[in-house]
């Protein structure tokens, strides 16, 4: 039986058999206990949780898109496991979480500074599946890798064997394909 009803700037407060819970106001709205009154406490909670967890992950939204995996993730580190899969379910419903659109802009912010196999990498860990990954049209142009590689080394007159495969090495490090640094190497020894 509810004991107490306070409202502050935080949510609201209620005593419960002794205890106090703090409240998110649109659970305690949607229940609205009056004091005396019987309430289901769980269910209270469970939807305190899902109000509270909402109202996080669209602030964490507001900067940028996000992953379902990196906004789960989130909500864990932020004890919102209980609830954490009904929020991404509405925020997916809402349009909020898309994985393939946020692949695809991933991509072309990152196209011109590394190859495609970093980027898939790179999707995987922030929580894309293959399938997702698969559906994102990615290409490399030479032209971006040639440009990192006049970025860091201006030398291009009569390369060595062991100079020579220290940049492809480069291009490889930033996950770019074998037939784009070849085609790379051509165009930035051709520029200098």
């Amino acid at each position: 039986m509810v004991e107490k009803v306070e409202w502050t700037s935080k949510g609201v407060k209620i005593r419960l058999d002794g205890e106090e819970y703090l409240i998110h106001t649109k659970a305690f709205l949607e229940f609205s206990p009056g004091e005396g009154e019987e309430v289901d406490l769980d269910a209270l909670l469970y939807r305190s949780c899902y109000y509270s967890a909402l109202e996080r992950t669209e602030n964490y939204l507001s900067r940028g898109l996000r992953t379902k995996k990196q906004l789960r993730d989130y909500l864990e580190k932020r004890n919102f496991s209980k609830c954490a899969e009904e929020v991404l379910e509405f925020l997916e419903e809402m349009g909020l979480i898309n994985d393939l659109h946020y692949g695809r802009s991933y991509y072309e912010e990152e196209r011109h500074k590394r190859g495609s196999y970093a980027i898939a990498e790179r999707l995987k860990n922030r929580g894309l599946t293959s399938s997702v990954i698969a559906q994102i049209y990615m290409e490399e142009d030479p032209e971006d890798a040639a440009r990192l590689l006049l970025k860091k080394y201006s030398f291009w007159d009569e390369l060595d064997y062991k100079e020579e495969v220290k940049r492809k090495n480069f291009l490889l490090g930033r996950g770019f394909s074998y037939e784009t640094i070849n085609k790379a190497m051509i165009l930035a020894k051709n520029t200098k």
